[in-house]
């Protein structure tokens, strides 16, 4: 079996760098996930998910992203068992995350996002040469 996670969200606070004893960098961070349909009274909720990034990928995350950017990322799916202060058996989900992708440009000096340009090609070839029409 295989527990791959892959989504795309926003993040809804600043990503938080630390260090092990050992040196290694985590950084832990949480992504809304909005929903494909609307729920009765006519809205898209979300899903918020509790992510950690460990070594060169938490650095990523906590050098690159901040509260409101969106992040494609993926991972493991992990749920922590636990008793709560008072004896109550508890579960947490959490997502290891071992990658992540830019989704949109980085934000401007005043906070706000630009505007997504659409990328310039070149094209050189011609109809003659395309293998499909």
């Amino acid at each position: 079996m295989m527990n791959d996670f892959c989504f795309v969200g926003r993040l809804t606070n600043e990503p938080e760098a630390k260090n092990t004893a050992k040196g290694t960098s985590i950084t832990n961070f949480t992504v809304a996930c909005q929903r494909n349909f609307k729920n009765e009274a006519g809205e898209y909720e979300s899903d918020f998910f509790n992510c950690t990034a460990f070594g060169k990928t938490g650095e990523t995350v906590a050098k690159y992203f901040n509260k409101g950017s969106m992040i494609a990322a993926c991972g493991e799916v992990h749920i922590r068992k636990y008793t709560d202060r008072d004896g109550n058996t508890r579960y947490a989900t959490e997502i290891n995350v071992d990658s992540v992708t830019f989704v949109e440009k980085k934000q401007t000096a005043l906070g706000g996002y630009t505007q997504k340009e659409s990328p310039k090609f070149e094209d050189s070839s011609t109809e003659e040469e395309l293998p499909f029409q």
